[in-house]
């Protein structure tokens, strides 16, 4: 006769330990919602942002569900036309005058059933919400296509398309992004696979946490996705890996902050805060490596004020080859918000998450530019859902159940959208993407979209001459010049998914000067194209960081500086620096710069 055993305590708690985090898990990501519902809602019309007269380009259309992931269920027939506009007087051209080889109307394939398990793009049969089509545009000017589309009865605009003779290309990108093998999601190929077949990008890294890393196996795998990812001509991935030097796995919970490391060639370099401890380690590992393989690299901080991973400046600006050589562009958008300016001031528009309770100041890259760092603006993921270039754990689509599956907290964490950096190069290759983004000709934007913005004063850009004009004396003018072509897509903000409209996209807006610091000038966008100019014949002065704290060992940048620095070298040395920001009032964000102007010696 059987007995009845009971079981152990022993046991009873090994099935606890097994359950509870499931169950845990379970009521955090089994979502019904997310589980079933993947009908369209927009579309996303995607060409290349500039093309050479009469060269072959790709439209990628997307049907968009309510949480911005492909729709598989979609089944629309859509129509193309071509808007021009001259570039000169930025009038609208009449159609008979423009040359362009548009698709022929087409009707999508799709799924019968929706899910949210599975990708679409991943499943067999007819488009299921994705497709590429051909096209070339003969005439000069600024373009847009225009899609009609029979099923949500709307009509999507694309970003502008730049036709014109000799010019360098705009490419976008996103050199910040993790898989599984940090906290991410999904494996490296998967992570590239995306960026460039569905987020359209033409250059990204996966910049896993180098302190997650130390098998073997996790740096060969990177490194080898890395290098197969790559295609020239067709698409750039860059060897990246992230320093976290607080809040990481064996790190402190109060450090230096975070830099995304990315380099130019086919080695992925080791880095993480457990092996090179400090930024003096950091800088000297860098510099080993990029001379015994004569490469480039940059050391890109983010979330710089986050208060978790506050960023501390010092050790930048008192090592000559970490701000001359690596910290040269700074993220100023991210899943995390903006690091632009201090989240206390007057002009933060989009915040940050994790701000610190009080005002500190002394952290934003604003800040850090006005004690005379030279560091050029970008925008990336930071995504963890294993989406580079259009993170959607801002719309509320972050449950662990859906691809790329993960279990790790990071998922769900991030209520922004991922942004992306556009650079001007004449090539798409490792060699001069990295190039560009050394370079500071960048462009960045707070989520996916694709203006294109020109910036400069008297006639210098952003990567000409280091961004620098130079004065023949202190009160020589100086001509601000802008030039914005607004994106036609919907935008993403704040933990709100882009969302279709029934008349024309939103193309108001404004655009600021920001001049040392401070906002300068400000005008209204109120078209799809728009010129601005101004004049600037006030004597150079320059500016210098005042807000110092005084600590144990003398005087730091603020309360949670590591180090003690001298506030004497905190300044411009006379130099007035630009930015500009765009505020468009459809949600999105974007910035330009800055620009230097300095006496000459």
């Amino acid at each position: 006769m059987l007995r009845d055993k009971k079981p152990t305590p022993k046991k009873l708690a090994l099935i606890a330990v097994t359950l509870i985090p499931l169950v845990i898990w379970s009521f955090h990501n089994i979502r019904p919602n997310l589980m079933f519902q993947n009908d369209t809602v927009l579309l996303w019309i995607h060409a290349p942002s500039t093309l050479e007269p009469g060269e072959e380009g790709r439209i990628l259309v997307e049907a968009w569900d309510r949480y911005e992931r492909v729709s598989g269920t979609y089944f629309g027939e859509v129509e193309f036309e071509v808007v021009s506009y001259n570039a000169s007087s930025l009038e609208e051209m009449d159609s008979t005058d423009v040359e362009a080889d548009l698709p022929d109307t087409y009707r999508f394939q799709g799924l019968l059933i929706g899910q949210g398990f599975v990708p679409p793009w991943s499943l067999p049969g007819g488009d299921n919400g994705v497709h590429e089509f051909s096209f070339s545009i003969e005439t000069s000017g600024i373009h847009y296509i225009q899609v009609s589309d029979s099923q949500t009865g709307h009509i999507y605009w694309s970003n502008p398309i730049v036709v014109k003779d000799g010019s360098p290309h705009l490419y976008w990108g996103d050199v910040h992004a993790h898989s599984m093998l940090s906290d991410g999601s999904g494996l490296p190929s998967e992570a590239y696979y995306f960026a460039r077949n569905i987020a359209g990008l033409e250059f990204c890294s996966i910049t896993d946490h180098g302190e997650n890393l130390h098998i073997k196996n996790s740096w060969n795998s990177i490194e080898h996705d890395t290098n197969q990812a790559y295609e020239e001509a067709k698409f750039v991935a860059l060897q990246g890996v992230e320093w976290t030097s607080s809040g990481g796995p064996h790190t402190s919970s109060r450090g230096y902050g975070h830099f995304t490391c990315v380099v130019s060639g086919n080695d992925l370099p080791h880095i993480s805060a457990d092996i090179q401890k400090t930024p003096e380690d950091l800088w000297a590992y860098l510099d080993e490596f990029t001379q015994t393989r004569n490469i480039g690299a940059l050391a890109i901080p983010h979330h710089t004020v986050r208060e978790s991973f506050i960023q501390d400046w010092a050790q930048v600006l008192q090592t000559e080859s970490a701000h001359n050589k690596y910290v040269r562009l700074a993220e100023a958008f991210s899943v995390h918000g903006s690091s632009l300016v201090n989240p206390y001031s007057t002009w933060s528009e989009m915040g940050s998450v994790d701000v610190p309770e009080k005002r500190v100041n002394g952290s934003s890259i604003n800040a850090a530019l006005t004690m005379g760092l030279k560091m050029g603006l970008m925008a990336n993921g930071d995504s963890h859902d294993g989406f580079p270039g259009h993170s959607i754990t801002h719309t509320g689509a972050y449950a662990g159940h859906q691809y790329p599956l993960t279990m790790d907290y990071a998922r769900s964490s991030h209520p922004y959208p991922s942004g992306i950096t556009g650079v001007f190069s004449n090539e798409l290759s490792r060699e001069n993407i990295f190039s560009a983004l050394y370079s500071r000709k960048t462009i960045a934007c707070s989520d996916y979209g694709r203006p294109y913005v020109l910036f400069d004063i008297n006639g210098v850009e952003p990567g000409e001459s280091d961004s620098t004009v130079v004065l023949v004396n202190s009160s020589k003018e100086r001509t601000i010049s802008v030039f914005v072509a607004n994106d036609g897509n919907p935008a993403a903000a704040l933990e709100t998914a882009a969302l279709p409209r029934n008349d024309e996209p939103v193309w108001t807006g404004e655009i600021q000067v920001f001049k040392n610091g401070m906002l300068w000038r400000n005008s209204s966008l109120s078209s799809k194209l728009s010129r601005f100019q101004w004049t600037d014949n006030q004597n150079l002065t320059g500016t210098s960081y005042t807000s110092a704290v005084s600590g144990p060992d003398g005087q730091y940048i603020h309360e949670y500086s590591k180090d003690s620095i001298d506030p004497d070298i905190l300044n411009t040395n006379g130099a007035d620096y630009y930015f500009i920001r765009i505020l468009f009032d459809s949600g999105r964000t974007c910035a330009v710069g800055p620009i230097w102007v300095e006496l000459a010696s």
